[in-house]
C-alpha cells in the first residue's frame, strides 16, 4: 500500500494540531516545518496536484524531510518522542523511492554535476573555484548565485558548461550598481545542498560575507601539481576581482590576501581603502600586487581565462635587462667627462649644460640626465639660489 505526499502532509498537520491542542493554519504549519514564515505547506500541496495533472508523482526529498524532523524537535522538544512523527516519516520513506537532495534544480539542469567541487583535482576546477570566490555567494537557503557584467558574459557561459548547467537557464537583466548607474548583467542561480556543501568545505561562506573567506588548502605548494592548482585558483579570482593591466587583486578579507601573501612568499604590502556601500555605510577593502613574475606564471599555467585580462607584465628578468640597456645607452649618450661636468656646474645651470651637450656633440639629453650623472659621480653642487645671485649670461 502506497503512502502519498498528500497523506504525509495531512498526517503532519493532524499530529501538530494534536500537540498544540487547536486548529492551526497552513502558514503556521509552514513556520514550524521550515523555521520561517512562508507558504511552504500550501506550495507542496500545489506541486502534488500539478504533477498529478501531468501523470507524475511529486515526492519530497530526504534532505527536506530531515529539515522537517529537526524543526519539529526544536518546536516540541521532549513531546516529539511521544508523538507519531517518527512513524509518519518512516511510513513515507518505506513506501516511496526518495531522492537524497531537492530535485527542482536537476529537473531544469539534468546534467548538473553535483560533485564538481568535491575534489579540486584539475586546474579547470581550481580556476572556477577562484572565480566563484570573487564573484559568487551562497544565500541563506543554500543557493548559489553568480552575477557579473554583460561584457564578461563568456565566463558565465563557460562556467555553466563546466558544471553541466543548462546555458538556456542563464538569466539576463538590468540593475542599479553601487554608483547608481544602470548596468546589464547575466547570472547563474540555483539551489542544491549537495553542490553547495563542497563550496562551503573549500572555504566559501554563506551570505554576502566575502570579508570572511579564506584561502582553500590544496596541499604543499612546493609540489608542482599543487602549485599549479593554486596558480589556477588565483587566476580565477583575478578574473573576478583583479585590476586589468596590472597584477593587483582586491578583497574585503584581509586574512584571505595575507594567506596568499604568505603562500607565495610575496613582499608586496596589503593596502587598505574605504568604500561606500549602496546603503551609504563605510566598509574597508584591501588589495595586494601579485608581482609581474607570479602573474605571468599564472597566465602560462592556465590558458583558458578571461581574454581581456590576459595582459603579460614586464617580469623581473626583462626589467633588469631593460634597466641595464638603459644604463648602457646613457653611457653612450652622455659625452662630458666627470671633470668637465664638475666645471660646467658652476658656469651654467643644468638645463644649459644639456643644451651645450646637444650643440657640442649633436646628442640630445635632458636636465634629468645631467642630474643623474652629478649624483652618480658625487659632484660638488652649487649652493642653493646660486643662479639667482649669479645670473647666467649666455656667451
Amino acid at each position: 500500500m502506497s503512502y502519498t505526499t498528500l497523506q504525509l502532509l495531512d498526517d503532519l498537520k493532524k499530529e501538530i494540531q494534536n500537540l498544540v491542542g487547536r486548529e492551526i493554519s497552513n502558514s503556521f504549519i509552514s513556520k514550524i516545518l521550515t523555521g520561517h514564515e512562508s507558504r511552504h505547506f500550501e506550495s507542496k500541496k500545489t506541486l502534488v496536484k500539478n504533477y498529478a495533472k501531468k501523470g507524475k508523482v511529486y515526492l519530497i526529498s530526504i534532505e527536506v524531510l530531515k529539515k522537517y524532523k529537526k524543526n519539529l524537535k526544536i518546536e516540541f522538544g521532549i513531546n516529539y518522542n511521544n508523538s507519531n512523527f517518527s512513524n509518519i516519516f518512516s511510513n513515507y520513506s518505506q513506501n516511496n523511492i526518495l531522492n537524497e537532495y531537492i530535485r527542482s534544480t536537476l529537473n531544469n539542469n539534468p546534467q548538473l554535476n553535483l560533485t564538481y567541487f568535491q575534489f579540486i583535482d584539475s586546474k579547470e576546477k581550481a580556476y572556477w573555484l577562484g572565480w566563484i570566490f570573487a564573484e559568487g555567494h551562497i544565500n541563506k537557503n543554500r543557493g548559489l548565485q553568480v552575477e557579473i557584467g554583460l561584457k564578461d558574459e563568456i565566463l558565465v557561459i563557460n562556467f555553466a558548461k563546466a558544471i553541466g548547467y543548462e546555458v538556456t537557464n542563464i538569466i539576463y537583466k538590468s540593475r542599479i550598481n553601487n554608483k547608481g548607474v544602470e548596468i546589464d548583467t547575466c547570472l547563474i542561480t540555483f539551489q542544491n545542498s549537495c553542490f553547495i556543501s563542497y563550496l562551503l568545505d573549500k572555504g566559501l561562506v554563506k551570505g554576502k560575507k566575502s570579508r570572511l573567506i579564506k584561502l582553500p588548502e590544496f596541499g604543499d605548494i612546493h609540489i608542482t601539481r599543487v602549485r599549479e592548482l593554486y596558480l589556477a585558483f588565483l587566476l580565477g579570482y583575478f578574473d573576478g576581482d583583479g585590476q586589468q593591466g596590472s597584477s593587483r587583486i582586491y578583497s574585503t578579507s584581509y586574512r584571505f590576501l595575507d594567506q596568499i601573501k604568505i603562500k607565495f612568499n610575496l613582499k608586496s604590502k596589503i593596502s587598505r581603502q574605504i568604500y561606500i556601500t549602496k546603503y551609504g555605510s563605510k566598509r574597508f577593502k584591501y588589495s595586494i600586487f601579485l608581482t609581474a613574475d607570479l602573474f605571468n606564471e599564472m597566465l602560462n599555467n592556465f590558458q583558458y581565462s578571461l581574454k581581456r585580462k590576459r595582459i603579460k607584465l614586464v617580469d623581473s628578468a626583462l626589467r633588469a635587462q631593460q634597466l641595464e640597456n638603459a644604463r648602457e645607452m646613457r653611457k653612450i649618450k652622455f659625452k662630458f667627462t666627470k671633470e668637465e661636468l664638475q666645471k660646467l656646474l658652476f658656469e651654467m645651470p643644468k638645463s644649459q649644460i644639456a643644451l651645450l651637450h646637444e650643440k657640442k656633440f649633436g646628442i640630445t639629453i635632458c636636465r634629468t640626465t645631467v642630474s643623474r650623472y652629478c649624483k652618480h659621480w658625487e659632484l660638488e653642487m652649487p649652493p642653493t639660489n646660486y643662479w639667482r645671485e649669479n645670473k647666467y649670461v649666455e656667451s
